[in-house]
């Protein structure tokens, strides 16, 4: 049975959450989901640990691991009938993101919202940052699909074989230990402001807003990445430089010095490598800077986004990052660059196209932190995923530090960037093009 401190990484994470929503067509009641998620704590060890507050340690919080019930203790479950509409799932998504960490020392909780037949559902789950990241929590929900799908097509589940809950930090290889730096080379543009006149201490909420893509629209999207030898990452990461260079504008014109940061998962670097199906804190920081000049054209920044990322990785410095992190525990308030923005790309999930015994008509995602935000910390990153062949974008930001209508205009630029890439046929026009079409939108 586990019973360990959490390490710095995972401790700074432990007032973020990953919420999702998933929609499903079955019949379907609490006793399958019991039994599914039942059988998904048995295969995952994060889900049996519990929080424990002990003021021994570095950073006052151990993990201490229990034996799953066959039965989801009431508080940590919630079930409703209601009506399946759009503005439900984001309510009950924006509702649960923000809840009170304490409320939930075990990590996940699971909210199921049907109609009055029990055929149409939208199922939630919530779960805590410090020991999953976006592919982990992927992974605990392609798992718990599995399982369902076996439990509504009655067939049998005769052995489930335990993962290993990974300590990452224990597998950076040493010869990548080198605590490294860095310096901005020239001044950079820096984040986006709030302009909030409500208190800076008072509190404040994560919202966000999504979009996707069909399955041609993603289809055409990934064929011309792949025409241009680019990344997913690097187009998100182009459509949010974008977005903050259009915002920049009225106070500071082209051409924008940037300093960048990406989630990138680490797992595949690490000694031994890591398979993405463990749930761990497997992500670490890819740091670099880049120029957005007016002449350049999209494809062009996007090709030179690539290599930027190319480089870093090649140059392992998320894991030396990752160690930085682990030898300085005050690195995050005193030793971190100023970032002019951050997106992450989770990349291609494991869930399938169809289940036997139900029907997934698809899943939502949104990056939380607990109740711990304020007017004053104003933060906004863009998730993206392809998830059963469609592409899609979660726009988060802090709310009242930014508004809806400002997030909305936010967002439009990003989704409108990346469709001009999804057409390629527009792609080779000049970002000041770019910015003088969509400032016409």
């Amino acid at each position: 049975m586990i019973n360990r401190p959490l390490e710095f990484y995972e401790a700074i994470h432990s007032n973020n959450n990953i919420c999702l929503a998933s929609f499903i067509e079955a019949k379907l009641t609490k006793k399958e989901i019991d039994q599914a998620w039942y059988f998904t704590q048995l295969r995952h060890p994060y889900l049996r640990m519990k929080l424990e507050p002990d003021d021994a340690l570095p950073y006052k919080l151990r993990f201490h691991e229990k034996r799953p019930a066959k039965a989801i203790p009431d508080h940590q479950f919630h079930s409703e009938i209601g009506p399946l509409t759009e503005e439900a799932w984001q309510s009950i998504l924006h509702e649960m993101t923000n809840q009170p960490r304490l409320k939930c020392p075990e990590l996940w909780y699971i909210r199921l919202r049907s109609n009055p037949n029990l055929t149409q559902h939208q199922l939630y789950f919530m779960i805590n940052h410090c020991g999953s990241d976006g592919i982990g929590v992927f992974a605990i929900l392609d798992t718990f699909l599995d399982f369902l799908e076996k439990i509504l097509s009655k067939e049998p589940i005769l052995e489930v074989t335990s993962l290993e809950f990974i300590n990452i930090q224990t597998h950076i290889p040493p010869g990548v230990s080198e605590i490294p730096s860095f310096e901005s080379t020239k001044p950079a543009l820096p984040a986006l402001k709030y302009e909030s006149t409500l208190d800076p201490d008072g509190p404040a909420q994560v919202s966000a807003v999504w979009f996707a893509f069909d399955k041609r629209k993603t289809k055409q999207f990934l064929a011309a990445c792949k025409k241009h030898d680019t990344t997913v990452q690097a187009a998100l990461t182009c459509a949010e430089m974008l977005a903050v260079a259009i915002n920049s504008l009225k106070d500071t014109p082209l051409p924008h010095h940037m300093v960048i940061c990406a989630p990138v998962n680490i797992r595949p670097y690490v000694t031994p490598p890591i398979s993405n199906v463990h749930s761990v804190c497997g992500s670490s920081g890819l740091i670099w800077e880049q120029d957005l000049r007016p002449e350049m054209g999209l494809w062009s920044l996007v090709q030179e986004t690539t290599q930027c990322l190319k480089i870093g990785l090649a140059s392992q410095y998320p894991l030396k990052f990752r160690f930085d992190v682990m030898d300085q525990p005050d690195i995050m308030t005193t030793g971190m660059p100023a970032i002019t923005f951050m997106v992450s790309s989770v990349g291609r999930t494991p869930i399938l196209a169809e289940y036997r015994g139900f029907k997934l008509h698809g899943v939502k995602v949104i990056a939380g932190a607990y109740d711990t935000p304020r007017v004053s910390s104003a933060g906004m990153v863009a998730h993206a995923f392809t998830i059963q062949d469609c592409f899609n974008v979660t726009f988060g930001y802090t709310n009242p530090s930014f508004t809806p209508e400002w997030a909305a205009r936010f967002t439009k630029i990003m989704e409108t960037f990346l469709s001009i890439l999804t057409t390629d046929k527009d792609g080779n026009q000049s970002v000041a093009q770019f910015i003088t079409r969509t400032q016409r939108v």
